[in-house]
Order: C-alpha cells, then structure tokens, then sequence
C-alpha cells in the first residue's frame, strides 16, 4: 500500500519525507521487540511473494 501511495500522491511522499523516521520512531517506541521482529519478517515474506508474481 506504501508504494502505492508513494506512486499516486504527492501529498504523502511530502509527509513521508519530513515526517516518516519520526512516525516510525514513534511507532516502535510503542511495540516490543518480539512484535517488531515479526513484523519484519512479515514484511520480508510478503516482499518475498511480490517478487514471485
């Protein structure tokens, strides 16, 4: 959906450029590292599966 996004608005590519580390930080300031770990790895695995296609 990032991509996408990325793609199609430059409203959001603005926002992500000044904003997205600080959103990120903040976002996992909030998780544990076990769930941070697995949303890594969900990440990989579904890029994994985009490639396949």
């Amino acid at each position: 959906m990032r991509d996408e996004l990325e793609a199609k608005s430059s409203t959001f590519r603005f926002l992500n450029e000044h904003l997205g580390k600080k959103v990120n930080k903040l976002r996992n300031s909030m998780l544990t590292q076990r769930e941070l770990d697995e949303a890594k790895r969900y990440a990989r695995e579904a890029m994994e599966k985009k490639r396949e296609e």
